[in-house]
Formats: structure tokens, C-alpha cells, sequence
């Protein structure tokens, strides 16, 4: 019987967005994104939900937005209210996003949690399309080349057209000095992108089962690294259902080198890692950062930030040691 506000709003956001004349050259996101992209007649983007608020602060840092047409009557560093409507903010960008390390990410999952448990400590970024089968939610997706413009790379829940080219690509670029953190546990029990009873990069993978007060041990070294994961205490191994959790166990190929084991738990690898070539390999198990994620665990958080930081340290000490010589 009358005009949906929300509607209105859009409409009338994306006339204003209209009159500034950047409005298609400009990098849009809007919480009404589809009314945004066909009033305006432009490309606008969704913005993500998250659940706690530094993630939307992080997302337009990462892609550098200028406009967001927003339901929500935040203040966000950087950006200045514009515009108001009935339901919507056009907020602006007025000064330039701070620069972070880039991490090439593969797959989908990872970029709704990760950035939040390690405490958007980088962007994480990649496009594998609004449901994930397109672009970067494969793992044949970039060649060895593209993939060393970042200094590290993130594998988990990923497709393939070709694993076996996925892999090719992955071990050139850590033999040229790249760094790939890779958990195959969203890859188990499902086919057709399958990783369970394989081997991949000199390493056996199967699916395992945790008993639910299964002990989480962290490296001396790690533990140097982070004081806080002394003593580390693990969240129950339960699902979110209360039944059991399970997850990529790792086993090394015989008659390859050994890895380096920074974590077990079950008194089983969780987070290892290889070397290959002037590259390395973290490999992560039993799906430990969405259960970080989903526990709340500062400990574990930790964990996985520090997982990240020693794989991004050592590629800036690499970097800086190729400068000096």
C-alpha cells in the first residue's frame, strides 16, 4: 500500500551517488547491493556479514572502498557521513586505506573467519565469486608466476578443474621462495574435490576423528614466539551438533624429510611444516581455525596467528636477507 522504505532509501542513495559523476569509477559497497547496483546502474559490491565489528573496518581498508551505502549508524576511521536516507548512509573515504600484507587465498570458507581469528593482522584476499565457483575457489586458478606476487598463499575448501596443475603451480612458486598455509580438512568425505587417502606435497592425508578432551601441545619454539600459549588449554573437540570432530590427520611419506612439528594434538600433528626449495609449506589439521573460530579461544587464536605471523616474518627476513646481497 506504500513504498518500501528500504527500497526508497536505495533509490534515493544511488540517485546522490549519481550526481557525484565517480560513481562507475569508483569502488561501491552497499548492504543493499542489488537495489544499489540497479538504481545506480553500476557494479556495487555486497558487503559481507560479519560478526564482530573491526571485520567491516578491515573490509573496506582491504578493498580500498570509497563509498558505502550502509544500514548501520557506525563510525568507521576514514570515511565521513555524506549522505543520509530514510534507512541508508552513504559514508566516503577521506583519506587513503592503510597499506597490509597481501595473502593470495584459495578456495572458500577461510574469508568469512581467518582475518578474524588472527586479528586482521593482513587481507586476505581473492575473488572466488558470490557462491564460490569461480576465480580463486580453484586451486588451478593462478600459475606459479601470479602467485608470487604475494608473499604468502592460503589453501582450504578448494576446487580444482586439475588438481594435479593446482599442486605444479603451488610447489614452484614455494620453490621459488613462496610460503603456502594449506588445511585439506574441508576437502574429506565428499567427492568430487576429494584430498582423504591421497598424498600431497610428500604427505599422507586421512580423515580422523578427536575425542572431545583431546590435549592441544604447542612447540617450545612457538611458545617462545607467543608467551601466551603456555600451558595452552584446548576448547572441547565436539561439533556444533555435540558430535565428534574430525578433521585432516597428516602423516609424512616414507622416505621423504622429516617435517618440523610446531603443534600436536591427540599427540597427532596438527600444525607441521615443510620445506621446499627456498619455500615452505604450514600445514594445519583437524580444521583447528574454524575451531579456534567458532570456540572463542583466545589460546588457540593465538595459535593460528602465530602460524600466520612465523610464515609472513620469515618470508619479510628472506625478502630482507635478498636485498642485502
Amino acid at each position: 500500500t506504500k513504498p518500501d522504505p528500504y527500497v526508497v532509501s536505495a533509490r534515493d542513495s544511488a540517485a546522490w551517488l549519481l550526481q557525484t559523476g565517480q560513481a562507475d569509477t569508483a569502488t561501491v559497497y552497499s548492504d543493499l547491493w542489488p537495489l544499489t547496483s540497479w538504481y545506480a546502474g553500476i557494479d556495487a559490491s555486497p558487503m559481507p556479514f560479519f560478526t564482530e565489528d573491526p571485520a567491516f573496518q578491515h573490509e573496506l581498508d582491504k578493498e580500498a572502498v570509497d563509498y558505502y551505502v550502509t544500514l548501520r549508524p557506525r563510525e568507521y576511521e576514514g570515511f565521513e557521513e555524506v549522505s543520509r536516507q530514510a534507512r541508508t548512509l552513504v559514508l566516503h573515504r577521506t583519506r587513503p586505506a592503510p597499506t597490509n600484507t597481501r595473502v593470495m587465498y584459495l578456495g572458500k570458507a577461510w574469508d568469512n573467519y581467518l582475518e578474524t581469528v588472527t586479528d586482521f593482522s593482513f587481507y586476505l584476499m581473492g575473488d572466488p565469486g558470490a557462491y564460490g565457483w569461480e576465480g580463486t575457489a580453484f586451486l588451478d586458478a593462478l600459475s606459479a608466476e601470479e602467485l608470487s606476487s604475494y608473499p604468502a598463499v592460503a589453501v582450504f575448501n578448494v576446487r580444482w578443474r586439475s588438481r594435479a596443475a593446482g599442486e605444479s603451480a603451488l610447489l614452484e612458486y614455494m620453490q621459488g621462495g613462496g610460503t603456502v598455509v594449506l588445511d585439506t580438512s574441508a576437502n574429506l568425505g565428499e567427492l568430487p574435490y576429494e584430498m582423504g587417502d591421497t598424498v600431497a606435497f610428500d604427505t599422507v592425508i586421512r580423515r580422523r576423528s578427536l575425542p572431545e578432551d583431546a590435549a592441544l601441545w604447542v612447540s617450545p619454539a612457538l611458545e617462545s614466539m607467543r608467551p601466551e600459549l603456555a600451558g595452552i588449554q584446548a576448547s572441547p573437540f565436539v561439533d556444533e551438533t555435540g558430535a565428534a570432530w574430525y578433521g585432516a590427520d597428516y602423516s609424512t611419506l616414507p622416505g621423504t624429510a622429516e617435517p618440523t612439528i610446531l603443534a600436536t594434538v591427540d599427540g597427532r600433528p596438527a600444525i607441521i611444516m615443510k620445506r621446499f626449495g627456498e619455500g615452505r609449506l604450514y600445514l594445519i589439521g583437524y580444521n583447528l581455525v574454524w575451531h579456534a573460530f567458532i570456540s572463542e579461544n583466545a589460546q588457540e587464536r593465538a595459535l593460528i596467528r602465530e602460524v600466520f605471523d612465523d610464515a609472513l616474518s620469515w618470508q619479510k627476513e628472506r625478502e630482507a636477507d635478498d636485498d642485502a646481497s
